[in-house]
């Protein structure tokens, strides 16, 4: 009855998180290979993707604690009945206490974290914080490079046209 109907709609949105998890792999992989700025430019993309997961894990939870009512009404019912005609029942019960509903809400919560952690990687703010700390990396490396211990320790100076070239990527 109730708990088969609200286990398959549990069923149904597993798929679908799993399918919306299986279109993020591309992303995972331009991440790793052009790092944290790449997701920032596919913005728009990702962070529909990540909205739609963020709403289905809502959607998740709300059927996982509606199959986990629906189970424990159903067990208050075996409960009162008599269990020797039907073994299943039995089995049925004694697999409840294999469920573990702090884990479920302790990996619910760090799934929604994730995401929301992803969504504020693409946001333009981070996206300005990542090329300022690029720029500052650009201008240590030429103070660096323009110290007169630096310039000491080589044999020829460096050419003027490369702090000019340097100067012009920031």
């Amino acid at each position: 009855g109730t708990v088969r109907a609200a286990y398959l709609d549990l069923c149904q949105d597993v798929e679908r998180l799993s399918f919306f998890l299986v279109a993020l792999r591309p992303y995972q992989r331009l991440a790793n290979s052009a790092g944290d700025l790449a997701i920032c430019w596919l913005g728009k993309c990702l962070s529909h993707l990540l909205q739609e997961i963020e709403k289905l894990m809502v959607q998740l939870r709300q059927n996982r604690l509606e199959v986990m009512h629906s189970a424990y009404q159903r067990l208050q019912e075996l409960a009162k009945s008599d269990l020797r005609g039907n073994p299943s029942d039995k089995r049925w019960m004694q697999g409840l206490r294999h469920i573990d509903e702090v884990q479920l809400e302790e990996l619910h919560r760090g799934i929604c974290a994730q995401c929301t952690e992803l969504l504020a990687a693409t946001t333009v703010a981070k996206m300005s914080e990542l090329q300022g700390e690029a720029a500052q990396g650009l201008q240590d490396v030429i103070r660096s490079f323009q110290s007169p211990e630096f310039q000491a320790r080589c044999a020829l100076s460096l050419p003027d046209a490369v702090m000019q070239d340097t100067l012009q990527l920031l």
